[in-house]
């Protein structure tokens, strides 16, 4: 293969993009207590053990680490042996508006080539990772109703089930 073609030795040209390990400073594979170094806790975090595959989740809500960054409204992560397996992000209000899950998934595809879809969950994977965009419904401010976040899920590919 041609190297000035932008082709990379031993990588063919319809192999998927390697997904990246990170998100919002947080990377597959962290400890509980890596994580309270880079969000460090204003008041205890929500715990709770998935009935289905045992991770322990810890739900972070923007206002309980003392730092976190502002895009973000909460973070759910999954935990498995200790160690962080899954991540998902609930963008807030003004960076839902500033980037719908349109313009989100349009960026995604830049970097990672065109994701796969069910209903209005995009997502792409490699041999070890999947990261899947999405919108969640989230109370409106003015209580009347609801508005849609972007949402970034990222996980080690067990821990994919495409039908929840």
């Amino acid at each position: 293969m041609l190297l000035a073609g932008g082709l990379v030795p031993g990588v063919r040209a319809e192999d998927p993009a390697v997904i990246q390990r990170h998100l919002e400073n947080l990377k597959l594979g962290d400890r509980v207590e890596d994580v309270k170094t880079i969000y460090p806790p204003k008041q205890e975090w929500s715990k709770s053990r998935e009935p289905s595959g045992g991770l322990e989740r810890i739900i972070i809500q923007s206002a309980q680490a003392k730092y976190i960054p502002e895009a973000v409204e909460s973070m759910v992560l999954g935990f498995k042996r200790g160690r962080l397996v899954r991540m998902e992000v609930v963008y807030g209000r003004a960076f839902s508006k500033k980037k719908p899950l349109e313009t989100l998934v349009g960026d995604l595809s830049l970097e990672y080539g065109e994701p796969r879809r069910q209903g209005e969950t995009y997502f792409w994977w490699d041999s070890a990772t999947v990261l899947t965009a999405a919108s969640a419904a989230q109370p409106d401010p003015s209580g009347k109703g609801t508005e849609l976040s972007s949402t970034l899920s990222l996980m080690e590919r067990g821990y994919f089930n495409p039908l929840r």
